[in-house]
């Protein structure tokens, strides 16, 4: 029974492991819109990045994002990895750990943010990010705290993966 299990799960796996549309070397080029709630206030962003694959699962990221909200307008930086789990041939759940900074304000965090990828075409993909999970500081208090958003924190993006 044991071994049935296990040659189940790796042909599972392989199977998934087949249809992966990502290598190693892919670069993405493409950005996130945005919509926040934090403390009361709403705040969009717009996020341009770049992504490169290490193999057909990891990718590091790096990105600028130019948020604002009705009282004033802030540039930040992020960083990290996402893991790319093919759900289907063309659509991943692809989580992302990172690291954002804001210049112009003390705000930090290092979160986790859960996405799902759609490859509409060979070179064009879409994503959608609904909440996060992270610790920072999130507001101008300078308070370091732990949060979890869930339909809090919305982002639609598009890539254009060379």
């Amino acid at each position: 029974m044991k071994k049935t299990i296990l040659l189940i799960i790796a042909l599972i796996t392989g199977i998934y492991s087949a249809n992966a549309q990502y290598k190693k070397g892919d670069i993405e080029l493409g950005g996130e819109i945005s919509y926040k709630v934090t403390d009361g206030f709403h705040q969009f962003a717009i996020s341009p990045e770049a992504e490169f694959f290490l193999n057909e699962h990891w990718a590091i990221n790096t990105g600028i994002s130019l948020f604002g909200n009705n009282h004033k307008t802030r540039f930040g930086i992020s960083a990290g990895v996402n893991y790319y789990l093919p759900i289907t041939q063309k659509l991943y759940f692809a989580p992302r750990g990172g690291f954002d900074v804001e210049f112009t304000e003390s705000n930090w965090a290092i979160c986790i943010k859960p996405n799902l990828v759609y490859e509409l075409t060979e070179h064009i993909a879409m994503s959608l990010g609904i909440g996060y999970i992270g610790v920072g500081q999130f507001d101008d208090n300078n308070n370091t705290s732990f949060r979890i958003g869930i339909c809090d924190n919305l982002a639609w993006g598009i890539a254009y993966k060379f």
